[in-house]
């Protein structure tokens, strides 16, 4: 399967593709510590440490698998921190039992409710809509929330969460 890489493959002194790749590792590493169950991380996913995209380096022993901490990525430790200091305060991200969709209860009593950025719980026809790169979920209503804009993308969602309205602005 071919990798997309922003447009070069490998290495590259290109600003632009360098900085798309490195809000994209945020809002992968968003993805999975905002996501249900429990987050996988293989040691070193917190700094960058890429393997060189090798996948199968179980057998490896040289710079490959070898962390450098020296080049590590500090700012994506610190957005990883962030998220799992995220993750510890929301219950709702650590939610113990499989969700029930929105389509087999009400709005208020479903465990997942998927929104737009406007908080309108989202339509069927929104899932196709590529116009609108946003997406929100509401977690255990009546609890707690969350809201997460689309990759490569930065933008504030206003979020509706019980008991007390807040807003939950995620920057990755």
């Amino acid at each position: 399967m071919p990798s997309w890489n922003c447009g070069i493959e490998g290495e590259t002194d290109n600003v632009e593709v360098n900085e798309l790749r490195h809000r994209l590792q945020r809002a992968l590493m968003a993805t999975l510590l905002c996501s249900q169950g429990t987050p996988m991380l293989l040691a070193g996913d917190e700094i960058g440490h890429s393997q060189g995209g090798n996948n199968n380096v179980y057998c490896q022993d040289n710079a490959t698998t070898w962390l450098d901490w020296a080049a590590a990525d500090r700012d994506l430790l610190a957005c990883t921190r962030r998220l799992l200091h995220l993750r510890h305060l929301w219950a709702a991200l650590r939610i113990g039992r499989w969700l029930s969709p929105a389509a087999e209860a009400t709005p208020d009593s479903a465990s997942a409710l998927w929104l737009r950025a406007d908080g309108t719980a989202l339509a069927a026809a929104d899932w196709a809509d590529t116009a609108d790169r946003a997406l929100a979920v509401r977690l255990d209503p009546g609890r707690q929330g969350l809201t997460r804009p689309g990759a490569g993308q930065s933008r504030s969602i206003t979020a509706s969460l019980r008991p007390a309205r807040r807003r939950l602005d995620l920057r990755v």
